[in-house]
């Protein structure tokens, strides 16, 4: 009943996260990275090119640290970067909608058998009650929800692998079991590093169970021995009857094959796929893992790391002490319950990643958000599990044997059992509550496609898959599926450019977005194809075509600048404000971003704006942010907001409503934010006319628009 249960919650969950994580993708929330290169990638190994991607051929920027794509072997192999085989398996299923949301969706129901398989196990191991507490507690932890809400990763199929090979271990059939161990480390390189550690814990646990059979039932034993009164529960000595304890060749094997894949991934793959043996054997200083960046505060190199370590133990001590270490550990306990510290060898599976995750200096990795803590989660919940029956044994004596109504102790069992799986749901619910990205999460805002993006997904819609693109970040998803698709400002010769100028544009902000749109029209490459507000198709131009510029693109263009009715009406509204005589602030709206992590939540501040009549083109709007508690300014953000970049105030139409959106990262630090406008052609600020109860910093040049720290 149990696990009919939990299968009921996980058709609900898979359902729900595709619904929200193809509606994120609709409303072009989906990102080049991930989702556009694991798309493109798929396309190009169903057309016989396995792992080859163009995502960042010819990129100005670093896709990942201080990385130089011009310095890779090979850039338009995934393998470069990471070792995926389980997209092999994918790549058929793709084959037959090949699309991106079928990732989506294939994610969203991997995950969610994860729960299904985590019930199974607990079931077998624990009884009915286990199933549905350990069911529940893994489609509530914030890190199964987080990977469906951030495009998508093939590591996401691991951990219904991972319980998978577990459940069938405890079946005792080991060939199935090795088998789907094998499967999950083919869903990325550290993976394989995940289940050659699961393999030494089987491996070591046979060797324990075989050289001290009946060890804890002895020590049991003697304890009753000298309490009397517990005397009369306590079983007699008997072997092991775990099959757990007996899967220690299959372990061994997991041990060997899984850690020589992860060696040769490491030490062969990725360095000759991206240039490192080639350029060791010129007896130059290799590339090594394009991520490394990441623990270089450690040491330049793996091997001056651990020897830092060692020599330096303080450094990485204070790193572990910081307080945003210390929240991703809690929630990784949380996921886990309080019963996973009574088992620490099988909590030791999971330290290679947690090391991984927790001395990464890239944020993301130690956050408790995105994917990156998604394959600890079985092995946590694993821990639980066996926590669970430690404490049950070592508190009643309850040995090997199954559980029976008429043992004197199973009233204790069920009691001390029940009580450690209440603390595992309220542990998990209160992680998903803190963390948690989902409609159950306070605030969570749903995504929500409009019109802007409809018609934007139909000028899509008209572009041949036999072309070649340049696509902004949040386009590339949608435009991935063909053989050659580049990362905008990369073009290398594409058919088509897709911009939208309104989603994400990252790396590289909004002026730069505009400036090189207005060289692409001035030079007479491309003349624009199609628009939508916030949207510009760009096509190559015919021979003798003359050149255009930003002022031919039409008005419509421009209204993802412009307030939507009634946007201002529910706006919060603050002293007036005026700049310069004439730029008026009208209100502002604070929304919470969906994703949260240890670091707090993000966040979106939008402004409402308007003229007595068009202003200077030098006009540019300067954002400030203030830290709590001091209330120091810690950012000035220039540009940030897309809208009066490509909307400039000389353009501006008296009494006409302006929105400017802008996002804010890491709410929790912040107190503030202000706003300036500057005059580019004397660097000053204008002058500001407020009314009573306005807030102006330094000298009166600068009006808080909002408090974000809840303060008056």
């Amino acid at each position: 009943m149990a696990t009919r249960v939990v299968l009921a919650a996980a058709v609900l969950w898979a359902a729900t996260f595709s619904y929200l994580a193809i509606a994120r993708h609709d409303a072009f929330e989906s990102n080049a990275f991930d989702l556009g290169y694991v798309t493109q990638t798929l396309w190009n190994t169903v057309h016989g090119e396995p792992f080859v991607f163009t995502t960042v051929d010819g990129v100005p920027f670093s896709p990942e640290g201080t990385l130089d794509v011009s310095h890779l072997r090979r850039p338009h192999s995934l393998l470069a970067f990471h070792v995926e085989p389980i997209l092999l398996l994918v790549a058929p299923i793709f084959a037959v909608w090949p699309d991106p949301r079928l990732l989506l969706v294939l994610q969203a129901i991997a995950l969610a058998a994860g729960g299904v398989g985590a019930a199974a196990l607990a079931g077998r191991r624990l009884g009915t009650s286990a199933a549905f507490a350990f069911g529940l507690a893994y489609l509530l932890s914030p890190s199964i929800a987080a990977p469906a809400l951030s495009d998508f990763h093939g590591v996401s199929l691991a951990p219904a692998l991972i319980f998978l090979a577990l459940c069938f271990f405890d079946a005792e059939r080991p060939r199935l079991g090795f088998g789907a161990a094998i499967l999950a480390a083919a869903t990325r390189e550290d993976t394989a590093i995940l289940i050659a550690s699961l393999g030494a814990y089987l491996f070591v646990r046979h060797l324990i169970a075989e050289r001290r059979p009946g060890a804890l039932e002895r020590a049991v034993d003697s304890v009753g021995r000298q309490l009397p009164q517990l005397n009369r529960q306590v079983p007699g000595p008997a072997p092991t009857s775990d099959p757990l304890d007996r899967a220690g060749r299959p372990g061994l094997w997991l041990l060997l094959v899984a850690g020589a894949w992860a060696l040769l991934a490491f030490g062969a793959i990725i360095p000759f796929f991206n240039g490192t043996i080639s350029m060791l054997v010129r007896h130059e200083p290799g590339i090594g893992s394009v991520f490394w960046h990441r623990y270089a505060w450690l040491g330049p190199t793996p091997v001056a790391a651990l020897i830092g370590a060692v020599v330096d133990p303080g450094r990485w001590i204070d790193w572990l002490l910081r307080p945003d270490v210390l929240a991703y550990l809690a929630t990784l306990l949380l996921s886990a319950g309080v019963a996973a510290l009574a088992a620490p060898g099988t909590l030791a599976i999971a330290l290679p990643i947690v090391l991984e995750n927790t001395f990464s200096s890239f944020d993301w990795m130690r956050s408790g958000g995105a994917h990156y803590s998604v394959i600890l989660v079985p092995v946590l919940l694993f821990a639980g599990m066996e926590g669970t029956r430690s404490s049950v044994r070592t508190t009643i004596g309850a040995g090997s044997r199954r559980p029976s109504v008429k043992d004197p102790a199973f009233g204790s069992r069920q009691l001390i059992t029940a009580a450690l799986l209440a603390i595992l749901l309220i542990g998990a619910l209160a992680n998903h509550l803190w963390l948690g990205a989902s409609p159950l999460a306070p605030g969570y805002d749903w995504p929500t496609p409009g019109p802007r993006q409809n018609a934007v997904e139909a000028i899509l819609a008209t572009i041949p898959p036999d072309v070649s693109v340049s696509a902004t970040s949040a386009v590339y998803p949608h435009l991935a599926s063909r053989a050659r698709a580049y990362w905008f400002p990369a073009l290398n010769g594409a058919d088509v450019v897709a911009l939208d100028v309104a989603s994400s544009t990252s790396p590289i902000g909004p002026t730069e977005v505009r400036s090189r749109v207005s060289g692409l029209l001035a030079g007479g490459e491309y003349r624009l194809a199609a628009s939508a507000p916030g949207f510009l198709l760009l096509r190559r131009a015919a021979p003798g075509q003359p050149a255009e510029s930003l002022a031919d693109l039409p008005n419509r263009f421009y209204d993802f600048a412009r307030a939507p009715a009634g946007a201002l009406a529910a706006a919060d509204r603050g002293p007036k404000v005026t700049f310069g005589g004439q730029v008026h602030l009208d209100g502002y709206r604070l929304a919470d971003e969906s994703t949260q992590t240890v670091f707090g939540p993000s966040g979106s501040l939008t402004t409402y704006w308007h003229a007595d009549g068009p202003e200077p083109a030098s006009l540019s709007f300067r954002f400030y942010l203030t830290r709590r508690p001091d209330g120091a300014i810690v950012g000035a953000l220039r540009d940030q907001a897309p809208e009066p970049v490509w909307y400039p105030p000389d353009r501006w139409k008296p009494g006409e409503e302006i929105q400017m959106t802008l996002s804010l990262p890491r709410v929790r630090d912040l107190q503030a934010v202000g706003v300036a406008i500057v005059d580019a052609t004397t660097g000053s600020l204008l002058p500001i006319q407020a009314a009573p109860g306005a807030a102006l910093w330094e000298n009166g040049t600068i009006v808080r628009i909002a408090r974000l720290d809840g303060g008056g």
